[in-house]
């Protein structure tokens, strides 16, 4: 099982102390980060998490101002990614930032572009569920080391081996799979969707974030859903001014 970070926003945050209960064996560690003026916790909060011994860590900012908090979490996660990539092979593990703020998204979303898995979710139940239903991260690359090449005497030349004829089966299976119509990916879905609109298109950003997740079938976190918005921005589907969606759809193709 792989590694679950939970790391608490307990400015933006107080989880209840039912769920820090569920946080339960050795695949958990759980970072609480808090601020400079919250140096008081409930006895009940101490109780859940004490089975965890350990595994658990409670990180103070020792300044108070906006965002301040958020810069603490940003670089422990940093520090924790960069444990897992320095580490050859690779530990498999995930990481849940618990807080109801939206300036972590495009972080998330770039940890998900290195490998991992990771999400903002609003509790700790979201987490576990997510944990629970999420499909694991693509593998990481790992760069092989070079060794020099050991010279060997040069070997007497044989003649070409002759290549047996592929079995009618093998060549089937390759023409069907040929065959096979490619599926649409989610931007193809959603400028389909867009197009059929008219004038009806969303004219703020946050109702396009709502159509495109119900479009696709809630199937997706709000990080995928602003990662594509972004995606599609940059190819120049639409452009965001001031929250206001301007759009230069392109023409679907025949």
């Amino acid at each position: 099982m792989p590694l679950t970070y939970i790391l608490i926003d307990f400015e933006n945050v107080q989880p209840q102390v039912a769920d820090l209960g569920l946080l339960r064996g050795e695949s958990f560690r759980v970072l609480i980060f808090h601020g400079a003026h919250q140096n008081k916790f409930d006895v009940g909060m101490y109780k859940a998490l004490q089975p965890l011994g350990g595994h658990v860590q409670l990180i103070q900012s020792d300044r108070q101002g906006p965002d301040v908090l958020d810069f603490h979490i940003s670089f422990y996660l940093g520090r924790l990614l960069q444990k897992h990539l320095d580490e050859e092979g690779g530990t498999a593990a995930r990481f849940f930032v618990i807080s109801k703020d939206r300036g972590f998204d495009s972080l998330i979303v770039h940890v998900r572009s290195l490998g991992f898995d990771a999400h903002r979710v609003a509790t700790i139940r979201a987490a576990l569920s997510t944990a629970a239903t999420s499909s694991p991260a693509p593998a990481r690359p790992v760069v092989a080391k070079k060794t020099a090449a050991k010279k060997t005497p040069a070997a007497r030349k044989q003649p070409p081996a002759r290549v047996a004829p592929k079995a009618p089966s093998v060549v089937k299976a390759v023409v069907a799979r040929q065959a096979t119509k490619p599926v649409d990916t989610p931007k193809q879905l959603v400028l389909t969707s867009l197009r059929r609109m008219g004038e009806k298109l969303p004219a703020k950003r946050k109702g396009l974030e709502h159509h495109i997740e119900s479009h696709l079938g809630r199937k997706v976190g709000l990080d995928e859903v602003r990662a594509l918005v972004e995606e599609m921005e940059r190819d120049g589907a639409f452009r965001i001014v001031d929250n206001k969606v301007e759009y230069t759809l392109p023409k679907a193709k025949k």
